[in-house]
Protein backbone atom coordinates (compact mmCIF):
# COMPACT_ATOMS: atom_id res chain seq x y z
CA UNK A 1 0.00 0.00 0.00
CA UNK A 2 2.58 2.45 0.79
CA UNK A 3 4.28 1.70 -2.75
CA UNK A 4 1.19 2.63 -4.27
CA UNK A 5 1.31 6.01 -2.60
CA UNK A 6 3.64 8.16 -4.37
CA UNK A 7 2.38 7.14 -7.84
CA UNK A 8 -1.87 7.90 -6.71
CA UNK A 9 -0.12 11.49 -6.09
CA UNK A 10 1.20 11.26 -9.66
CA UNK A 11 -2.25 10.24 -10.94
CA UNK A 12 -4.07 13.76 -9.22
CA UNK A 13 -1.10 15.60 -10.00
CA UNK A 14 -0.99 14.68 -13.62
CA UNK A 15 -4.59 14.73 -14.09
CA UNK A 16 -5.17 17.77 -12.30
CA UNK A 17 -2.55 20.35 -13.33
CA UNK A 18 -1.94 19.17 -17.01
CA UNK A 19 -5.61 18.05 -18.16
CA UNK A 20 -8.47 19.80 -15.93
CA UNK A 21 -7.23 22.91 -14.97
CA UNK A 22 -4.37 23.40 -17.71
CA UNK A 23 -6.81 25.81 -19.89
CA UNK A 24 -8.35 27.48 -16.72
CA UNK A 25 -4.57 28.61 -15.40
CA UNK A 26 -3.92 29.77 -19.35
CA UNK A 27 -6.69 31.78 -20.06
CA UNK A 28 -5.82 33.12 -16.46
CA UNK A 29 -2.39 33.60 -17.41
CA UNK A 30 -3.86 35.42 -20.85
CA UNK A 31 -6.62 38.12 -18.74
CA UNK A 32 -3.62 39.02 -16.76
CA UNK A 33 -1.30 39.42 -19.51
CA UNK A 34 1.67 37.60 -17.77
CA UNK A 35 3.59 36.44 -21.42
CA UNK A 36 2.03 39.32 -23.65
CA UNK A 37 1.27 37.28 -27.42
CA UNK A 38 2.43 34.18 -26.04
CA UNK A 39 1.21 30.96 -27.64
CA UNK A 40 -0.79 28.31 -25.70
CA UNK A 41 1.41 25.73 -27.27
CA UNK A 42 4.44 28.40 -25.43
CA UNK A 43 2.84 27.99 -22.37
CA UNK A 44 2.25 24.60 -22.06
CA UNK A 45 5.86 23.77 -23.39
CA UNK A 46 7.50 25.11 -20.49
CA UNK A 47 6.38 22.46 -18.00
CA UNK A 48 6.62 19.89 -20.71
CA UNK A 49 10.22 20.57 -21.58
CA UNK A 50 11.83 20.31 -17.94
CA UNK A 51 9.63 17.03 -17.20
CA UNK A 52 10.48 15.21 -20.39
CA UNK A 53 14.09 15.86 -19.47
CA UNK A 54 14.45 15.07 -16.10
CA UNK A 55 12.04 11.93 -16.28
CA UNK A 56 14.37 11.24 -19.05
CA UNK A 57 17.52 10.91 -16.88
CA UNK A 58 15.97 10.25 -13.32
CA UNK A 59 15.77 6.27 -14.35
CA UNK A 60 20.05 5.95 -14.98
CA UNK A 61 20.35 8.15 -11.07
CA UNK A 62 17.89 5.51 -10.28
CA UNK A 63 19.93 2.08 -11.54
CA UNK A 64 23.25 3.99 -10.24
CA UNK A 65 22.09 4.10 -6.64
CA UNK A 66 19.00 2.22 -6.32
CA UNK A 67 19.35 2.33 -2.28
CA UNK A 68 18.57 5.81 -2.53
CA UNK A 69 15.14 4.98 -4.15
CA UNK A 70 12.75 6.44 -1.65
CA UNK A 71 15.05 9.73 -1.15
CA UNK A 72 14.53 10.09 -4.63
CA UNK A 73 10.79 9.77 -4.45
CA UNK A 74 10.38 11.66 -1.60
CA UNK A 75 12.36 14.59 -3.48
CA UNK A 76 9.64 14.17 -6.49
CA UNK A 77 6.96 14.11 -3.76
CA UNK A 78 8.13 17.10 -1.79
CA UNK A 79 9.38 19.32 -4.71
CA UNK A 80 5.99 18.79 -6.71
CA UNK A 81 4.48 19.61 -3.79
CA UNK A 82 6.20 22.62 -2.36
CA UNK A 83 6.59 24.35 -6.08
CA UNK A 84 3.00 23.94 -6.89
CA UNK A 85 2.23 26.30 -4.14
CA UNK A 86 5.60 28.46 -5.52
CA UNK A 87 3.71 28.32 -9.17
CA UNK A 88 0.69 29.91 -7.55
CA UNK A 89 2.41 33.00 -5.50
CA UNK A 90 4.06 33.47 -8.97
CA UNK A 91 0.45 33.67 -10.69
CA UNK A 92 -1.34 35.78 -7.89
CA UNK A 93 1.80 38.51 -8.44
CA UNK A 94 1.97 38.45 -12.26
CA UNK A 95 5.34 38.32 -12.73
CA UNK A 96 6.48 36.24 -15.79
CA UNK A 97 9.82 35.76 -15.08
CA UNK A 98 9.04 34.53 -11.71
CA UNK A 99 6.36 32.01 -13.10
CA UNK A 100 8.61 30.86 -15.31
CA UNK A 101 11.11 29.37 -13.05
CA UNK A 102 8.47 27.97 -10.89
CA UNK A 103 6.80 26.10 -13.66
CA UNK A 104 10.10 24.71 -14.77
CA UNK A 105 10.92 23.44 -11.21
CA UNK A 106 7.54 22.08 -11.11
CA UNK A 107 8.07 20.18 -14.42
CA UNK A 108 11.57 19.14 -13.42
CA UNK A 109 10.43 17.32 -10.00
CA UNK A 110 7.04 16.16 -11.70
CA UNK A 111 9.77 14.50 -13.84
CA UNK A 112 11.37 12.83 -10.83
CA UNK A 113 8.20 11.39 -9.20
CA UNK A 114 6.65 10.35 -12.20
CA UNK A 115 9.68 7.89 -12.88
CA UNK A 116 10.34 6.72 -8.95
CA UNK A 117 6.91 6.28 -8.21
CA UNK A 118 6.69 4.09 -10.71
CA UNK A 119 10.03 1.94 -10.42
CA UNK A 120 9.21 2.22 -6.79
CA UNK A 121 5.85 0.42 -6.96
CA UNK A 122 7.12 -1.86 -10.25
CA UNK A 123 10.00 -3.34 -8.12
CA UNK A 124 8.04 -4.37 -4.71
CA UNK A 125 5.28 -5.74 -5.98
CA UNK A 126 5.09 -9.38 -7.59
CA UNK A 127 4.28 -9.71 -10.83
CA UNK A 128 1.14 -11.55 -10.33
CA UNK A 129 -0.37 -8.40 -8.96
CA UNK A 130 1.30 -5.39 -10.75
CA UNK A 131 -1.86 -4.87 -12.79
CA UNK A 132 -4.32 -4.96 -10.16
CA UNK A 133 -2.07 -3.07 -7.74
CA UNK A 134 -1.77 -0.18 -9.96
CA UNK A 135 -5.09 -0.08 -10.94
CA UNK A 136 -6.02 0.99 -7.17
CA UNK A 137 -3.71 3.45 -7.40
CA UNK A 138 -5.45 4.99 -10.54
CA UNK A 139 -8.40 4.46 -8.87
CA UNK A 140 -7.98 6.41 -6.12
CA UNK A 141 -6.38 9.13 -8.18
CA UNK A 142 -9.49 9.09 -10.39
CA UNK A 143 -11.51 9.28 -7.79
CA UNK A 144 -10.27 12.16 -6.31
CA UNK A 145 -10.13 14.52 -8.99
CA UNK A 146 -13.84 13.50 -9.77
CA UNK A 147 -14.53 14.84 -6.54
CA UNK A 148 -12.30 17.86 -6.83
CA UNK A 149 -13.69 18.83 -10.57
CA UNK A 150 -17.13 18.16 -8.88
CA UNK A 151 -16.82 20.07 -5.19
CA UNK A 152 -14.88 22.92 -7.77
CA UNK A 153 -17.59 23.58 -10.15
CA UNK A 154 -20.64 23.43 -7.71
CA UNK A 155 -18.75 25.43 -5.16
CA UNK A 156 -17.32 27.70 -7.98
CA UNK A 157 -14.15 27.47 -6.56
CA UNK A 158 -11.23 28.36 -8.84
CA UNK A 159 -7.99 26.29 -9.91
CA UNK A 160 -5.62 27.92 -6.92
CA UNK A 161 -8.30 26.33 -4.43
CA UNK A 162 -7.88 22.59 -6.20
CA UNK A 163 -3.63 23.63 -6.61
CA UNK A 164 -4.06 24.17 -2.91
CA UNK A 165 -5.83 21.04 -2.02
CA UNK A 166 -3.54 18.62 -3.83
CA UNK A 167 -0.12 20.23 -2.77
CA UNK A 168 -1.94 19.64 0.91
CA UNK A 169 -2.13 16.40 -0.27
CA UNK A 170 1.23 15.55 -1.22
CA UNK A 171 2.58 17.04 1.96
CA UNK A 172 0.46 14.04 3.76
CA UNK A 173 1.92 11.34 1.49
CA UNK A 174 5.37 12.85 1.62
CA UNK A 175 5.32 12.44 5.58
CA UNK A 176 3.55 9.34 5.76
CA UNK A 177 5.57 7.79 2.68
CA UNK A 178 8.77 8.84 4.27
CA UNK A 179 8.08 7.76 8.04
CA UNK A 180 7.38 4.14 6.18
CA UNK A 181 10.18 3.96 3.72
CA UNK A 182 13.44 5.09 5.42
CA UNK A 183 14.48 1.80 7.03
CA UNK A 184 13.15 0.13 3.85
CA UNK A 185 15.99 -2.30 2.14
CA UNK A 186 16.52 -1.29 -1.52
CA UNK A 187 18.13 -3.78 -3.85
CA UNK A 188 22.02 -3.82 -5.01
CA UNK A 189 22.58 -4.11 -8.49
CA UNK A 190 22.82 -7.44 -9.90
CA UNK A 191 26.38 -8.81 -11.01
CA UNK A 192 25.94 -8.01 -14.58
CA UNK A 193 24.75 -3.93 -15.12
CA UNK A 194 22.79 -3.40 -18.43
CA UNK A 195 23.72 -0.82 -20.28
CA UNK A 196 20.85 1.53 -21.93
CA UNK A 197 22.50 0.61 -25.46
CA UNK A 198 22.06 -2.99 -24.88
CA UNK A 199 18.18 -2.07 -23.76
CA UNK A 200 17.75 -0.26 -27.12
CA UNK A 201 18.72 -3.02 -29.12
CA UNK A 202 16.04 -5.79 -27.10
CA UNK A 203 13.54 -6.45 -29.70
CA UNK A 204 11.01 -6.83 -27.34
CA UNK A 205 11.72 -2.99 -25.90
CA UNK A 206 11.57 -1.70 -29.56
CA UNK A 207 8.15 -3.27 -30.26
CA UNK A 208 6.89 -1.82 -27.16
CA UNK A 209 8.12 1.48 -27.34
CA UNK A 210 6.88 2.00 -30.67
CA UNK A 211 3.60 0.20 -29.83
CA UNK A 212 3.19 2.85 -26.49
CA UNK A 213 4.17 5.87 -28.56
CA UNK A 214 1.79 5.44 -31.39
CA UNK A 215 -1.13 4.52 -29.06
CA UNK A 216 -0.64 7.40 -26.98
CA UNK A 217 -0.52 9.04 -30.42
CA UNK A 218 -3.71 8.00 -31.43
CA UNK A 219 -4.90 8.78 -27.75
CA UNK A 220 -3.57 13.02 -28.32
CA UNK A 221 -5.68 12.85 -32.19
CA UNK A 222 -8.81 11.76 -30.40
CA UNK A 223 -7.93 14.05 -27.24
CA UNK A 224 -7.47 16.76 -29.71
CA UNK A 225 -10.04 15.89 -32.73
CA UNK A 226 -12.75 15.54 -29.97
CA UNK A 227 -11.99 18.94 -28.10
CA UNK A 228 -12.66 20.37 -31.31
CA UNK A 229 -15.68 18.86 -32.61
CA UNK A 230 -17.14 20.57 -29.35
CA UNK A 231 -16.40 23.85 -29.90
CA UNK A 232 -17.49 23.62 -33.46
CA UNK A 233 -20.89 21.52 -33.00
CA UNK A 234 -21.71 23.30 -29.32
CA UNK A 235 -21.79 20.22 -27.65
CA UNK A 236 -23.97 20.36 -24.54
CA UNK A 237 -22.35 20.87 -20.77
CA UNK A 238 -23.90 20.35 -17.75
CA UNK A 239 -23.59 21.54 -14.12
CA UNK A 240 -22.11 24.50 -15.87
CA UNK A 241 -18.53 22.37 -16.70
CA UNK A 242 -17.08 24.05 -19.76
CA UNK A 243 -16.75 21.85 -22.85
CA UNK A 244 -13.57 20.37 -22.00
CA UNK A 245 -14.24 19.73 -18.13
CA UNK A 246 -17.53 18.01 -19.24
CA UNK A 247 -15.36 15.57 -21.70
CA UNK A 248 -13.14 14.90 -19.12
CA UNK A 249 -15.41 14.34 -16.20
CA UNK A 250 -16.90 11.21 -18.71
CA UNK A 251 -13.60 10.54 -19.07
CA UNK A 252 -12.45 10.28 -15.74
CA UNK A 253 -16.02 8.25 -15.00
CA UNK A 254 -15.39 5.33 -17.33
CA UNK A 255 -11.63 4.75 -16.27
CA UNK A 256 -12.50 5.46 -12.38
CA UNK A 257 -15.45 2.56 -13.01
CA UNK A 258 -13.79 0.19 -14.95
CA UNK A 259 -9.51 0.80 -13.33
CA UNK A 260 -10.34 -2.30 -11.20
CA UNK A 261 -11.57 -4.79 -13.23
CA UNK A 262 -8.72 -4.09 -15.82
CA UNK A 263 -5.99 -4.46 -12.77
CA UNK A 264 -7.34 -7.83 -12.33
CA UNK A 265 -8.09 -8.75 -16.50
CA UNK A 266 -4.80 -7.63 -17.21
CA UNK A 267 -3.54 -9.92 -14.46
CA UNK A 268 -5.72 -12.54 -15.93
CA UNK A 269 -5.34 -12.37 -19.74
CA UNK A 270 -2.24 -10.89 -19.81
CA UNK A 271 -0.90 -7.61 -21.04
CA UNK A 272 -0.98 -7.22 -24.80
CA UNK A 273 -4.94 -8.79 -24.37
CA UNK A 274 -5.31 -5.73 -23.28
CA UNK A 275 -3.41 -3.25 -25.16
CA UNK A 276 -5.47 -4.49 -28.38
CA UNK A 277 -8.71 -4.04 -26.74
CA UNK A 278 -7.93 -0.32 -25.99
CA UNK A 279 -6.24 0.08 -29.36
CA UNK A 280 -10.16 -1.43 -30.59
CA UNK A 281 -11.71 1.47 -28.14
CA UNK A 282 -9.79 4.36 -29.17
CA UNK A 283 -10.73 4.01 -33.36
CA UNK A 284 -14.51 2.86 -32.19
CA UNK A 285 -14.40 6.30 -30.08
CA UNK A 286 -13.39 7.93 -32.96
CA UNK A 287 -15.91 6.13 -35.34
CA UNK A 288 -19.16 6.74 -33.71
CA UNK A 289 -18.23 10.95 -33.67
CA UNK A 290 -17.04 10.53 -37.32
CA UNK A 291 -20.26 8.18 -38.59
CA UNK A 292 -23.44 9.13 -36.84
CA UNK A 293 -24.97 12.50 -36.59
CA UNK A 294 -26.72 12.76 -33.32
CA UNK A 295 -23.59 14.69 -31.84
CA UNK A 296 -24.88 15.49 -28.31
CA UNK A 297 -25.29 11.87 -27.57
CA UNK A 298 -22.18 10.69 -29.35
CA UNK A 299 -19.62 13.14 -27.92
CA UNK A 300 -20.21 11.43 -24.26
CA UNK A 301 -20.51 8.20 -25.28
CA UNK A 302 -17.10 8.48 -27.23
CA UNK A 303 -15.33 10.27 -24.38
CA UNK A 304 -16.73 7.22 -21.79
CA UNK A 305 -15.73 4.89 -24.46
CA UNK A 306 -11.89 6.45 -24.09
CA UNK A 307 -12.15 6.27 -20.35
CA UNK A 308 -12.67 2.48 -20.40
CA UNK A 309 -9.56 2.43 -23.13
CA UNK A 310 -7.60 4.50 -20.73
CA UNK A 311 -8.40 2.00 -17.69
CA UNK A 312 -7.24 -0.95 -19.93
CA UNK A 313 -4.14 0.63 -21.23
CA UNK A 314 -2.61 2.09 -17.86
CA UNK A 315 -2.47 -1.56 -15.59
CA UNK A 316 -0.68 -3.30 -18.48
CA UNK A 317 0.89 -0.94 -20.39
CA UNK A 318 1.90 2.25 -18.25
CA UNK A 319 1.81 0.04 -14.56
CA UNK A 320 2.92 -3.04 -15.69
CA UNK A 321 4.71 -3.97 -18.84
CA UNK A 322 7.96 -2.16 -18.26
CA UNK A 323 8.61 -3.86 -15.04
CA UNK A 324 7.85 -7.36 -16.27
CA UNK A 325 10.58 -6.60 -19.35
CA UNK A 326 12.62 -5.09 -17.07
CA UNK A 327 15.99 -6.77 -14.83
CA UNK A 328 16.81 -5.37 -11.47
CA UNK A 329 19.80 -2.70 -12.34
CA UNK A 330 17.63 -1.65 -15.35
CA UNK A 331 14.05 -0.96 -14.02
CA UNK A 332 14.92 2.45 -13.59
CA UNK A 333 15.93 2.77 -17.43
CA UNK A 334 13.02 0.91 -18.29
CA UNK A 335 10.52 3.28 -16.28
CA UNK A 336 11.85 6.48 -18.35
CA UNK A 337 11.24 4.45 -21.52
CA UNK A 338 7.83 3.98 -20.20
CA UNK A 339 7.46 7.87 -19.80
CA UNK A 340 9.29 9.03 -23.33
CA UNK A 341 7.35 6.63 -25.30
CA UNK A 342 3.80 7.97 -23.57
CA UNK A 343 5.00 11.50 -24.09
CA UNK A 344 6.14 11.35 -27.23
CA UNK A 345 2.87 9.98 -28.53
CA UNK A 346 1.18 12.37 -26.89
CA UNK A 347 3.54 15.68 -27.77
CA UNK A 348 3.00 14.72 -31.72
CA UNK A 349 -0.89 13.66 -31.65
CA UNK A 350 -2.40 16.62 -29.89
CA UNK A 351 -0.69 19.41 -31.99
CA UNK A 352 -0.99 17.16 -35.18
CA UNK A 353 -4.76 16.96 -34.49
CA UNK A 354 -5.53 20.24 -34.84
CA UNK A 355 -4.40 19.77 -38.93
CA UNK A 356 -7.24 17.13 -39.25
CA UNK A 357 -10.32 18.75 -38.40
CA UNK A 358 -12.02 21.67 -40.38
CA UNK A 359 -15.28 23.95 -39.47
CA UNK A 360 -15.51 23.90 -42.84
CA UNK A 361 -15.68 20.47 -43.83
CA UNK A 362 -16.42 18.85 -40.20
CA UNK A 363 -18.32 15.37 -41.09
CA UNK A 364 -15.74 14.52 -43.50
CA UNK A 365 -12.74 15.45 -41.37
CA UNK A 366 -13.99 13.28 -38.66
CA UNK A 367 -14.69 10.68 -41.23
CA UNK A 368 -10.97 11.09 -42.42
CA UNK A 369 -9.51 10.83 -38.61
CA UNK A 370 -11.53 7.67 -37.93
CA UNK A 371 -9.21 6.36 -41.42
CA UNK A 372 -5.53 7.69 -39.68
CA UNK A 373 -6.69 6.31 -36.50
CA UNK A 374 -7.34 2.90 -38.20
CA UNK A 375 -4.17 2.90 -39.78
CA UNK A 376 -2.20 3.86 -36.61
CA UNK A 377 -3.95 1.02 -34.51
CA UNK A 378 -2.99 -1.29 -37.16
CA UNK A 379 0.76 0.00 -37.07
CA UNK A 380 0.56 0.14 -33.10
CA UNK A 381 -0.76 -3.71 -33.16
CA UNK A 382 1.70 -4.83 -36.04
CA UNK A 383 5.15 -5.17 -33.69
CA UNK A 384 2.86 -6.96 -31.32
CA UNK A 385 3.01 -10.29 -33.56
CA UNK A 386 6.44 -10.57 -33.45
CA UNK A 387 7.31 -10.63 -29.83
CA UNK A 388 6.32 -12.48 -26.57
CA UNK A 389 3.88 -10.90 -23.91
CA UNK A 390 5.40 -9.66 -20.89
CA UNK A 391 3.03 -11.46 -18.73
CA UNK A 392 4.28 -13.48 -17.12
CA UNK A 393 7.74 -12.01 -16.64
CA UNK A 394 10.21 -13.99 -18.77
CA UNK A 395 12.24 -16.42 -15.95
CA UNK A 396 14.80 -18.90 -16.90
CA UNK A 397 17.74 -20.86 -15.29
CA UNK A 398 20.28 -24.05 -16.06
CA UNK A 399 22.36 -22.64 -18.68
CA UNK A 400 24.41 -25.86 -20.42
CA UNK A 401 27.03 -26.62 -23.10
CA UNK A 402 27.37 -30.45 -23.68
CA UNK A 403 29.34 -31.96 -25.96
CA UNK A 404 29.22 -34.21 -28.66
CA UNK A 405 29.99 -37.28 -26.21
CA UNK A 406 26.73 -35.60 -24.64
CA UNK A 407 28.88 -34.97 -21.36
CA UNK A 408 27.78 -31.32 -19.97
CA UNK A 409 31.10 -29.25 -20.06
CA UNK A 410 29.62 -25.95 -18.74
CA UNK A 411 26.48 -24.75 -16.58
CA UNK A 412 25.48 -21.69 -15.06
CA UNK A 413 22.22 -21.13 -12.92
CA UNK A 414 22.17 -17.51 -13.57
CA UNK A 415 22.43 -16.70 -9.53
CA UNK A 416 19.16 -18.74 -7.91
CA UNK A 417 18.90 -18.56 -4.63
CA UNK A 418 18.44 -22.34 -3.81
CA UNK A 419 20.66 -24.51 -4.78
CA UNK A 420 19.79 -26.64 -8.52
CA UNK A 421 19.24 -30.39 -7.23
CA UNK A 422 19.95 -32.43 -10.60
CA UNK A 423 22.11 -34.30 -12.27
CA UNK A 424 23.73 -32.69 -14.91
CA UNK A 425 25.37 -35.62 -17.24
CA UNK A 426 21.52 -37.17 -17.02
CA UNK A 427 20.00 -34.21 -18.57
CA UNK A 428 22.38 -34.17 -21.25
CA UNK A 429 22.47 -37.60 -21.80
CA UNK A 430 18.73 -37.21 -22.05
CA UNK A 431 18.66 -34.43 -24.41
CA UNK A 432 21.28 -35.92 -26.63
CA UNK A 433 19.56 -38.70 -26.88
CA UNK A 434 16.31 -37.19 -27.15
CA UNK A 435 18.13 -35.42 -30.53
CA UNK A 436 19.78 -38.86 -31.89
CA UNK A 437 16.33 -40.59 -31.50
CA UNK A 438 14.52 -37.72 -33.24
CA UNK A 439 17.17 -38.37 -35.87
CA UNK A 440 16.85 -42.32 -36.20
CA UNK A 441 13.04 -41.67 -36.36
CA UNK A 442 12.44 -38.81 -39.24
CA UNK A 443 15.85 -39.01 -40.84
CA UNK A 444 16.07 -35.75 -41.05
CA UNK A 445 19.61 -34.97 -41.85
CA UNK A 446 20.96 -31.64 -40.40
CA UNK A 447 18.30 -30.87 -38.55
CA UNK A 448 18.71 -29.40 -34.78
CA UNK A 449 16.39 -30.24 -31.48
CA UNK A 450 15.77 -26.63 -30.69
CA UNK A 451 12.74 -27.11 -28.21
CA UNK A 452 11.64 -29.69 -25.37
CA UNK A 453 7.98 -28.54 -23.55
CA UNK A 454 6.83 -30.15 -20.60
CA UNK A 455 3.65 -28.30 -18.67
CA UNK A 456 4.35 -24.38 -18.55
CA UNK A 457 8.27 -25.57 -19.04
CA UNK A 458 10.51 -25.51 -21.99
CA UNK A 459 14.08 -26.22 -22.93
CA UNK A 460 15.22 -23.96 -25.58
CA UNK A 461 18.33 -25.77 -27.19
CA UNK A 462 20.90 -24.92 -30.41
CA UNK A 463 23.55 -26.60 -32.09
CA UNK A 464 27.33 -25.32 -32.85
CA UNK A 465 29.69 -26.18 -35.74
CA UNK A 466 32.01 -27.88 -33.05
CA UNK A 467 29.91 -30.75 -32.07
CA UNK A 468 28.72 -28.73 -29.25
CA UNK A 469 25.07 -27.89 -28.27
CA UNK A 470 23.60 -25.73 -25.66
CA UNK A 471 20.39 -25.54 -23.50
CA UNK A 472 18.64 -23.54 -21.55
CA UNK A 473 15.72 -24.10 -19.57
CA UNK A 474 12.59 -21.39 -19.30
CA UNK A 475 9.19 -20.42 -18.56
CA UNK A 476 8.52 -19.66 -22.05
CA UNK A 477 9.55 -20.08 -25.67
CA UNK A 478 11.22 -16.30 -25.94
CA UNK A 479 12.26 -15.50 -29.45
CA UNK A 480 14.96 -13.26 -27.69
CA UNK A 481 16.27 -15.89 -25.44
CA UNK A 482 16.57 -17.95 -28.83
CA UNK A 483 18.83 -15.86 -30.20
CA UNK A 484 21.47 -14.99 -27.26
CA UNK A 485 21.24 -18.75 -26.90
CA UNK A 486 22.50 -19.23 -30.44
CA UNK A 487 24.91 -15.60 -29.53
CA UNK A 488 26.14 -17.34 -26.44
CA UNK A 489 26.85 -20.39 -27.93
CA UNK A 490 28.71 -19.26 -31.22
CA UNK A 491 30.95 -16.62 -28.50
CA UNK A 492 31.91 -19.76 -26.44
CA UNK A 493 32.86 -22.14 -29.32
CA UNK A 494 35.43 -18.96 -30.41
CA UNK A 495 36.73 -18.81 -27.09
CA UNK A 496 37.61 -22.12 -26.59
CA UNK A 497 38.31 -23.56 -30.14
CA UNK A 498 41.81 -24.58 -28.92
CA UNK A 499 40.44 -26.60 -26.24
CA UNK A 500 37.06 -28.40 -27.11
CA UNK A 501 39.20 -30.66 -29.80
CA UNK A 502 41.53 -31.54 -27.12
CA UNK A 503 39.57 -31.62 -23.59
CA UNK A 504 40.38 -34.47 -21.07
CA UNK A 505 37.68 -33.32 -18.38
CA UNK A 506 38.65 -30.24 -16.80
CA UNK A 507 35.75 -28.07 -15.97
CA UNK A 508 37.53 -25.27 -14.60
CA UNK A 509 38.98 -24.77 -18.21
CA UNK A 510 35.51 -22.68 -19.07
CA UNK A 511 35.22 -21.07 -16.24
CA UNK A 512 35.68 -17.70 -17.76
CA UNK A 513 32.20 -18.45 -19.98
CA UNK A 514 30.29 -17.37 -16.98
CA UNK A 515 31.03 -13.79 -17.62
CA UNK A 516 29.79 -14.27 -21.03
CA UNK A 517 26.78 -15.88 -19.65
CA UNK A 518 26.00 -12.88 -17.33
CA UNK A 519 26.39 -10.25 -20.19
CA UNK A 520 24.45 -11.81 -23.10
CA UNK A 521 21.97 -12.89 -20.69
CA UNK A 522 21.92 -10.34 -17.87
CA UNK A 523 19.48 -7.87 -20.05
CA UNK A 524 16.62 -10.73 -19.68
CA UNK A 525 16.90 -11.21 -15.89
CA UNK A 526 13.46 -9.89 -14.81
CA UNK A 527 12.51 -8.83 -11.45
CA UNK A 528 10.99 -11.22 -9.56
CA UNK A 529 9.12 -10.36 -6.46
CA UNK A 530 8.89 -12.96 -3.40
Amino acid sequence: MIALLPSLFTWVLLIAFVLIYSFDMMDYIKDNNIFPGAHDFFIMIIWAVPIAITGSCCGMVIDKYPKHLGKFTTVGLVGSSVFLVIDMIALHLVNGLFLIIAVFCLGAFMGILTITAHTIYGSSIKWTHRGRGYSWAIFGGLFFCILLLLGTEIFNLDFFFSFSLISFLGSLISITFYYYTQDWPFWENDPWVTPLFRILKRVSVDAYYWTHALVYLMIGLTFGSLAQAGIILGFSTFLDFSWYKSFWFVVLLGSCFFSLPSGFLTDYWGRKTSIILALYGIVFASLIVGLFNDYSTTFYLSALIIGISFALIHPALDGSLWVDLAPRDSVGKYSSLNFQSLGLGIYIGFPLSYLFVSEQILDITLIMNVFILLGLAILAGLPLFWIGDSFPPLEFFLLLVINDAGMPIFHYDFGREKELKVDLPLISGALSAVGSFMLEATGEEGANLSLVRHGTHFIISDEGKMGLSAAIFANKNDPELHNLLQKFLRKFEEKFKAIIPTWSGDLSQFYDAINDAEQIFGPLVTIQVD
